[in-house]
């Protein structure tokens, strides 16, 4: 898989889930400072960094954000954070059904965020490692 094949993936997952408003493959901070009218919940997402590996096999790694309004003084930040907690479950569940041209770690650690910008925000953030498998060898490079 391409770095865009898996943009487009991941984008395509999330776009999936029906609870969320908005998808959108920037870090959440860059986002909310640009935009006035966000609508949550949303997950935000971004390739972070990677690894090439021979022969063709990638690893991405992909960090994750699910936010939603937790009401003054984040009044229900519990109730928003098992919420995003849960659908980024869906989401870990969704990128594991099927035969997937990639696998990503078994065990995933998150932590809760929270936030404020024009609303207080809460929800949970979480890396992932998606690793790529290749049919690509040597002979297919391209060459003068």
């Amino acid at each position: 898989m391409t770095y865009n094949e898996v943009k487009k993936t991941i984008g395509d997952v999330l776009e999936s889930h029906r609870m969320l408003q908005t998808v959108k493959m920037v870090r959440p901070q860059e986002w909310l400072n640009r935009t006035t009218d966000a609508l949550f919940p949303a997950a935000f997402y971004f390739v972070n960094s990677g690894t090439i590996n021979k022969g063709h096999d990638n690893d991405f790694n992909i960090v994750f954000w699910f936010l939603d309004k937790s009401g003054q003084e984040y009044k229900y930040e519990s109730d928003v954070v098992s919420d995003m907690l849960g659908i980024a479950t869906d989401i870990i569940n969704l990128l594991n059904v099927g035969n997937n041209p990639y696998i990503i770690d078994e065990s995933i650690t998150y932590n809760v965020a929270t936030d404020q910008y024009e609303d207080y925000l809460a929800g949970v953030t979480f890396n992932i490692n998606l690793k790529t498998f290749s049919t690509f060898t040597a002979c297919d490079a391209p060459t003068t």
